[in-house]
């Protein structure tokens, strides 16, 4: 079977050095290439051998200047101050984290570790099809295989094949992107962040036990298509949610 040209894009922070997602960004970058698919990163540091195929934005780590300033006024100020929000790319940047996620065929995070990418959540809204590890915080709130698809981490075949279903069945892709851009919608947001949140104070200020709480409506979307989602608790579903940028 001849497989058709796609562009296959790693999105993180950086990649360089022995961390997990540079090492496992590495053998994926590989194997993908063998099957005939086109790849390239997209971050803020990589190594010198990576350059010919990353586009870097100095903006994209962590640790840029702009960054650092603009996490420290947004997460320790009760109101974001409106210089500091003309300073966030919007969407419009072609040089943007969206702008780039939305121009991908398939959106692959291939995490080692607990948490939930942010990258992950906006290509989920931006209507993405995903590609994700099994790791704690992405399976508890996507239903694999109805909203992204979910692979064992560190098992590059099964990566590959998982990529390659959604290329060589884009309307399968398209609905299962439409379903997760949803649920993000519906049930990631900050607005449904702050609800769950009261409803659990609620329940603790009225003495109930805050276990039975669910994640942001992933059974919800699950009982609604007949499929079985995970329950977690509203607790850990943040933590999760938060764990990883």
């Amino acid at each position: 079977m001849e497989l058709k040209p796609h562009n296959i894009g790693f999105v993180s922070t950086r990649f360089r050095g022995h961390d997990g997602v540079s090492l496992e960004a590495e053998k994926w970058l590989e194997i993908l290439g063998r099957l005939g698919y086109r790849c390239f990163l997209f971050g803020g540091d990589c190594d010198e051998d990576e350059m010919s195929y990353s586009y870097l934005v100095p903006e994209a780590h962590f640790a840029h200047p702009d960054i650092q300033e603009i996490h420290t006024a947004s997460f320790s100020l009760p109101h974001r101050p409106p210089r500091i929000t003309r300073r966030i790319h919007l969407l419009e940047d072609p040089h943007s984290v969206p702008a780039i996620l939305a121009a991908l065929d398939v959106c692959v995070f291939p995490v080692l570790e607990p948490g939930m990418p942010t990258t992950l959540l906006e290509a989920a809204v931006l209507g993405r099809p995903i590609v994700a590890s099994a790791v704690p915080g992405i399976g508890d709130l996507f239903v694999d295989g109805r909203q992204i698809s979910i692979v064992p981490p560190d098992d590059p075949k099964a990566l590959a094949a998982a990529i390659a279903r959604l290329l060589d069945e884009p309307a399968l892709a398209a609905e299962m992107a439409s379903r997760a851009q949803r649920h993000a919608l519906d049930y990631l947001s900050a607005e449904a962040s702050v609800q769950r949140h009261l409803e659990l104070y609620e329940r603790l200020l009225s003495g109930e036990s805050a276990s039975g709480a669910t994640t942001a409506g992933g059974e919800a979307e699950a009982a609604a298509s007949g499929d079985a989602a995970a329950p977690a608790t509203v607790e850990a579903a943040e933590a999760d949610a938060n764990g990883q940028g």
